[in-house]
């Protein structure tokens, strides 16, 4: 998938930004030029996120698996509990109550139409 290719070079690029940060650290390099290389690492940090959010649009379930993560970076997942499955549990009631909601005001507003009513207030977890 394009996700895994754009990921493998945004661990690339990682690398080469982590390895200036220690040279220049090791250097003892002024703190605005830190600075510098720091916010440059923030910024590769905003478009992984970015991609990602890309790619949730196109298989969300691509992105919750981790497959496109390292079999280190899987197995850590792994050890610590996650199950991208856990997610779809938690929304599911959520998700219940919201369509329960906009169903009930469909029908009502079949039975009598309402021009001066407002519209529901939004889910209290979203």
């Amino acid at each position: 998938m394009t996700f895994d290719l754009e990921y493998s070079r945004w661990q690339e690029e990682q690398n080469k930004q982590i390895n200036e940060l220690r040279t220049a650290v090791n250097a003892h390099a002024s703190d605005s030029d830190l600075r510098l290389i720091v916010d440059g690492i923030m910024a590769h940090y905003d478009e992984i996120f970015r991609l990602k959010g890309v790619a949730a649009k196109a298989d969300v379930f691509h992105i919750l698996s981790g497959m496109w993560k390292t079999p280190a970076e899987r197995c850590f997942l792994w050890l610590g509990g996650f199950r991208s499955s856990e997610l779809l549990k938690v929304y599911a009631y959520d998700i219940d109550k919201i369509i329960l909601h906009w169903l009930l005001i469909a029908n009502v507003s079949r039975l009598e139409p309402c021009s001066h009513c407002s519209p529901p207030p939004a889910p209290s977890n979203f």
